[in-house]
């Protein structure tokens, strides 16, 4: 199968932060078809808490692929997918909150190469905290009309897409915020971005931030310029149990 990979995205006009947006990937699934061998629906990121590594997506992109179907890789352009273990999601459900799911990875089958680059996020020592209206947040995944597959020409074509915004507030659902979008114009819907991390920065002096981990985004809408995402918080507190 031959790939196209572009794997490009929108600057946020900051350098560096492209780097750390390498945690985002597009979520694959394996089908039973010869001829259709391989679907793309939604994003995950990659993440590393207490010495473990995860994939961690919104559940809802699942839905109507098995658990054992997820294939996720690290370098573009290259079918060599994780090595996953277990999936795990919050126990509660009916919520936006609990609209997750973590994939725990076989860290010992990856190289340190890959160990230590930036396609992990680390979430170690990193606070539970919460967005400020003056920080940028940059949101960071692979909508589906520019991520496909070309069955006819058996290619596959991937496009990370970023955009950032702004925290005017907390959304109408517990444990969950709002994401105002600055542009969304070089897409046409927000499909397949559901998972994708959600960071926050600030700029401290001209051209340099600092940055922290604020949540996952589980849905949105370019009519509305706005997203939802969960909170940081829960995330992390899943991680710990």
């Amino acid at each position: 199968m031959h790939i196209t990979s572009v794997e490009t995205a929108d600057k946020i006009k900051t350098d560096g932060v492209t780097e750390l947006l390498k945690c985002a990937k597009p979520l694959m699934f394996e089908n039973n078809d010869a001829e259709f061998r391989l679907s793309i629906h939604g994003t995950c990121f990659l993440a590393q808490f207490k010495s473990r590594y995860y994939a961690i997506t919104a559940k809802h992109c699942l839905n109507g692929f098995s658990y054992e179907s997820v294939r996720i890789r690290i370098i573009p352009g290259e079918l060599v997918f994780l090595s996953l273990k277990t999936v795990t999601m919050p126990r509660e459900t009916g919520w936006d909150f609990s609209d997750l799911a973590f994939f725990e990875v076989r860290h010992d089958r990856l190289s340190p190469t890959v160990l230590g680059s930036k396609n992990f996020l680390c979430l170690d020592n990193r606070d539970a905290r919460g967005v400020d209206k003056d920080e940028i947040l940059a949101v960071v995944g692979h909508p589906s009309e520019i991520n496909t597959i070309d069955y006819e020409n058996i290619a596959i074509r991937t496009q990370g897409f970023s955009a950032d915004g702004r925290y005017p507030g907390p959304a109408e659902d517990k444990f969950c915020s709002i994401i105002r979008f600055n542009i969304l114009s070089p897409i046409k819907d927000m499909d397949g971005l559901s998972g994708s991390p959600v960071l926050a920065f600030r700029e401290i002096r001209e051209k340099e931030y600092t940055h922290h981990f604020a949540g996952v985004l589980i849905r949105g809408s370019t009519a509305s310029g706005t997203g939802r995402f969960i909170n940081s918080s829960i995330v992390i507190q899943a991680l710990k149990h």
